[in-house]
């Protein structure tokens, strides 16, 4: 696989980009808030060889989602980062990460240790539903993936 900017081969550890359907499941524990991220399924997209690469990509990629308040807040319901409706997270969402992946293969097994994660986006189901087949995520893939294609493309000119 190649970084999506500077098409540098990239190594075990790298910065991926992955849609995740996903809910979060807050507990209290000894008067300690704690919550787990239940992964239901999660599909990476393009990958970046270092943090400066994706740094170069993030404001196309924001564009290309349609997000008007990428980076939300950690509560248990927040505003979708495309519409603002409230999310509430504890029931299955799509969550758009970037995160800092080191993946380690062996004949028997791949494991990925993640070393730093950032949520980018949360959404609504009216903006993406969980299992990925509205008719407004097919139509906003396409041109996502376009947007990015292009942008690479214009990075590589200059």
């Amino acid at each position: 696989m190649k970084c999506a900017v500077c098409s540098t081969l990239l190594g075990p550890r790298y910065v991926a980009f992955v849609r995740r359907v996903r809910r979060l499941i807050y507990q209290d524990q000894s008067g300690q808030p704690k919550v787990t991220e239940q992964i239901l399924s999660a599909d990476l997209q393009p990958a970046w060889c270092s943090i400066d690469c994706w740094e170069d990509m993030a404001d196309p990629v924001i564009s290309a989602l349609q997000l008007t308040s990428p980076f939300p807040g950690s509560g248990p319901v927040v505003p979708c980062s495309r519409c603002g409706a409230p999310v509430d997270k504890t029931k299955a969402h799509v969550a758009y990460v970037v995160l800092d992946l080191e993946v380690k293969e062996a004949p028997w097994l791949t494991s990925g240790h993640v070393h730093w994660q950032r949520v980018l986006a949360v959404l609504c189901v009216n903006c993406e539903a969980p299992d990925g087949h509205s008719a407004g995520v097919a139509r906003e893939t396409p041109a996502a993936q376009v947007e990015v294609s292009a942008t690479r493309q214009a990075h590589k000119a200059v």
